[in-house]
């Protein structure tokens, strides 16, 4: 395949090609059959998300064409649930392949649409190649990338590390705390970015937890990030500082003209003039 980008290609069908070892006669198992259609297509929706965001949850895809003899080929095709709002399949499909051949043959950077979702897919798919499968052929418009020894090889060598970054804070709703277990701890829902994270807490913690449960409260903490991941998945919580609802902070007009003479003889602006140049 050649060096180009492939978010250009048009479709919204992707096809697999299954080749088993052992040569002519052989034959995939079943188990092996289906964990790699489940992690390719697990694997689509991950490369999805890291294009439209959460309309990707309403992708699926149905399968419109299976051929069962060696090599075993499936057709599917992507679609949105009912109602729901549009996202560009061709971009989808042209990502995961230009990801795909970024991995396999290791002369460029690997786009950033391969998230930590994407790789882990990708590891799970890649688990039989060498047992029952031989070489598994991912297709969209006649573009093909194979995916044998060699890129599984290629993709054991990236270094999809986590990373934690220490001394932060995130601000949130705490709820669905554990405080029983060895493994204490409780999710934070933030005001934005991730729908929640996980929070593990010491066991001299477990107090402010229940008194925390469904307030509003700034966490500190370790913080844990898997590879090319924006937002934590996980905090090791060092302190829970607990903060007033909206509701319950002070209201300015309430304490308007509470002070009239503040500024003695000087006109408002003479006294933020005088602040500000003495």
């Amino acid at each position: 395949m050649s060096k180009k980008n492939f978010f250009g290609m048009t479709g919204d069908t992707v096809k697999l090609i299954i080749e088993a070892s052992g040569g002519k006669g052989a034959s995939v198992t079943t188990d092996d059959f289906l964990r790699q259609i489940g992690a390719v297509i697990a694997a689509l929706k991950e490369t999805a998300k890291a294009i439209e965001g959460e309309k990707s949850a309403n992708i699926r895809y149905r399968v419109v064409g299976l051929g069962m003899n060696s090599p075993a080929t499936v057709d599917f095709r992507a679609e949105m649930v009912e109602f729901s709002e549009k996202v560009n399949f061709p971009t989808i499909h042209g990502a995961m392949v230009n990801g795909l051949d970024a991995i396999l043959t290791g002369d460029r950077e690997i786009p950033t649409t391969v998230t930590a979702g994407v790789f882990r897919c990708l590891k799970d798919f890649c688990a039989p190649i060498g047992g029952s499968v031989s070489t598994t052929r991912f297709v969209v418009n006649g573009v093909k990338v194979d995916m044998d020894l060699r890129f599984k090889s290629q993709l054991s060598k990236i270094q999809a590390k986590d990373i934690v970054e220490k001394g932060m804070f995130m601000k949130g709703m705490i709820e669905t705390a554990n405080i029983h277990d060895a493994k204490r701890s409780f999710y934070l829902y933030p005001l934005r970015g991730p729908e929640k994270v996980r929070c593990v807490f010491a066991k001299s913690d477990k107090e402010k937890v229940k008194k925390s449960f469904g307030k509003y409260v700034r966490i500190h903490g370790d913080f844990k990030y898997e590879w090319r991941e924006k937002y934590p998945y996980e905090i090791a919580v060092k302190e829970i500082e607990m903060l007033p609802f909206k509701d319950e902070l002070p209201d300015i007009r309430k304490i308007w003209g509470a002070a009239p003479n503040a500024t003695g003889k000087l006109s408002t602006e003479e006294f933020v003039e005088h602040l500000r140049y003495g």
